[in-house]
């Protein structure tokens, strides 16, 4: 420190202390130029107001503008107020994120821990119980030398927290300036990549396990990155989530699967129906089935062979918001899937209560049927339950001959997974249905192949069922999927 107190800093800005403090802790209503002008003081007079500095970023479990009304509420400042001490000063910075000033160092972590506990608790807005996350960066004035860096480090360390899954803080260290300026840079590049076309669709089959007879496909969004090439979903996919992006990305991947559906459908036959992930984030927006709506009226698309899948983890999420918005799609004639089922918290009695049609058993389940009894005797009070409740069943992650051996021994029809086929593009799944159900066998290269090309990467070899006969057939093969 260089000496200087926040008295100092108040006066170079030109405000008193009380009033610097009344505006920064009187519900964190803080007024912009009065905060610039404070925080420019802080920098001229290199003051480090404190040997710890904290900076709150709150997670949405509603819509945006519900949080920010939330968040200006005396009852938000009070409950973080419980947590500090007199000389500790906590303003809010725009938007739902805090910073903390704490002047006389204590542990870290356990105020961290402490503030999380805190706002963890159920408040009450406008006669609804609302549940408010917090994820929470640290840096201290050991590492970092001016009130500048302090601030810059405990905000890259709150964006390396949010990284592992809201909810929880991490404390600044070095090497984090690397992680969180990759990702600030994918962030640009998702948004100039959503805006330039940059992203395409694969899809993979759900077939009938019996017959090998093509009766689905999922749409899964692969990113083409003009200079990194193929983008993994487990990178850009959360990096949507979190910014929004998710939202005109989404939009994108329903207005693409519906163009798919119906160049299908126009070939005749049996069509297989068009199944599409929806984000927690997605379903979130007010506007999102009247959206949909307009997307089967304008394109034409059959709603019935249009199926939408929801993960249980974001279903649980507010349970009440999203069984709302899936009978909203349901009255479309749409479809609704549970995705991942058996990862979340919901116990089988809770399926009764969703209004969905299909239920995805997870891979997970799937991985260890053949030689674990607690496994497959789980897996069959799944399928057997989904009976009784007349949804269809999905087993995902379909890898080897005896995986779809036992699951069709235990009454599940469907199945998906790299035994038929990895994604592949629209021309692959035209080949798949006018073929005896092509599969992919073998590695395939990491990589994307250029829309209608039916080419083959060298690393991989086609085969047509059953196994053990050999196939010149080109399927084009995509990168691998789940």
């Amino acid at each position: 420190m260089a000496g200087h107190t926040l008295s100092d800093v108040a006066a170079r800005a030109g405000v008193s202390k009380a009033t610097a403090s009344r505006v920064l802790n009187g519900g964190f209503r803080v007024d912009p130029r009065t905060r610039d002008r404070v925080l420019a003081a802080m920098a001229e007079l290199d003051y480090t107001p404190s040997a710890l500095a904290r900076r709150l970023s709150f997670g949405r479990t509603l819509t945006i503008s519900v949080v920010t009304t939330f968040l200006t509420r005396p009852q938000a400042a009070e409950r973080l107020r419980q947590c500090l001490r007199p000389s500790d000063t906590a303003a809010r910075f725009g938007g739902d994120e805090f910073s903390v000033l704490v002047e006389v160092a204590g542990e870290p972590i356990l105020l961290a821990e402490r503030i999380l506990a805190t706002l963890r608790e159920p408040f009450v807005l406008d006669g609804t119980e609302v549940q408010i996350s917090a994820t929470i960066g640290i840096a201290t004035s050991q590492r970092s030398s001016t009130a500048t860096e302090l601030l810059r480090d405990a905000d890259v360390a709150m964006y390396a927290a949010k990284a592992e899954g809201k909810g929880g803080w991490r404390q600044f260290e070095p090497s984090m300036h690397e992680s969180v300026r990759t990702r600030l840079e994918l962030k640009g590049a998702l948004e100039r990549g959503i805006a330039a076309g940059e992203f395409v669709l694969h899809y993979q089959p759900i077939v009938d396990m019996a017959t090998g007879q093509l009766r689905g496909i999922e749409a899964l969004v692969r990113w083409i990155h003009p200079e990194r090439g193929l983008v993994s979903p487990i990178e850009f996919i959360p990096l949507a989530e979190e910014t929004g992006l998710i939202v005109p990305l989404g939009r994108w991947v329903l207005e693409e699967a519906c163009r798919a559906s119906l160049a299908l459908e126009a070939l005749g036959g049996d069509v297989p129906y068009m199944s599409v992930n929806l984000s927690a984030r997605q379903l979130q927006q007010p506007e999102l089935v009247g959206e949909i709506d307009r997307l089967i009226r304008d394109s034409g698309v059959t709603p019935g062979r249009l199926v939408l899948e929801i993960t249980e983890s974001a279903m649980m999420r507010d349970t009440d918001l999203m069984v709302s918005r899936l009978l909203g799609l349901r009255e479309l004639g749409i479809r609704i899937a549970i995705d991942d089922f058996g990862t979340g918290y919901s116990s089988l009695n809770y399926l009764r209560h969703l209004p969905v049609d299909i239920v995805k058993i997870d891979q997970s389940f799937v991985t260890g049927i053949v030689t674990d009894p607690a496994q497959r005797a789980v897996v069959a009070t799944i399928i057997d339950l989904g009976h009784l409740l007349g949804l269809q069943l999905i087993a995902e992650g379909v890898e080897t001959p005896d995986q779809r051996d036992v699951l069709t021994t235990l009454g599940c029809e469907l199945g998906q997974g790299f035994l038929w086929a990895r994604p592949i593009e629209l021309d692959g799944v035209i080949s798949y249905r006018t073929g005896a159900g092509t599969r992919v066998v073998g590695p395939t290269a990491d990589r994307a192949l250029p829309a209608g090309t039916g080419a083959v990467p060298r690393t991989g070899r086609i085969s047509r069922t059953p196994e053990s006969a050999e196939s010149a057939a080109a399927v084009p093969v995509a990168t691998p999927g789940r």
